[in-house]
């Protein structure tokens, strides 16, 4: 069985299943084509989203909730639509990492992005899948 739940941001309501399979409507009318640009900062990260075979050395869970978070990635209009999601931990970082964003894939688990502002749309550059502890 899977849970059903709704997350309301920027006049966009996404009806989300367990595994963020998400489907959208929107007050403004048809956003295609409004969505961040995506990129990978490695080939093993973009195989690792693509490819079902392939886990990068990383247990079940994370490549599961690493999976998820980029497909709301790719169906996001900003960043901005990542912050009322409090169990993604979406924080800007400091010190040697300054410049770069954390998510949360689990407990252990972070995914590292940076955000490269552009017109008419931002990009997100996916960085690494780190072990926090």
């Amino acid at each position: 069985m899977s849970s059903i739940f709704i997350v309301f941001t920027q006049n966009v309501y996404y009806i989300v299943d367990t595994w963020l399979s998400i489907a959208h409507n929107t007050n403004e009318g048809a956003r295609f084509g409004a969505w961040m640009n995506v990129r990978h900062k490695s080939e093993n990260l973009d195989r690792l989203e693509r490819d079902s075979q392939v886990t990068g050395g990383f247990p079940e869970g994370v490549v599961e909730a690493f999976r998820a978070r980029m497909n709301f990635i790719r169906q996001a209009v900003d960043e901005r639509d990542f912050r009322p999601l409090r169990s993604w931990n979406f924080e800007k970082l400091r010190g040697d990492r300054d410049g770069q964003w954390s998510i949360r894939l689990n407990k252990k688990y972070r995914l590292i992005v940076e955000i490269e502002e552009g017109k008419p749309k931002n990009t997100i550059v996916i960085v690494e899948i780190v072990d926090y502890h």
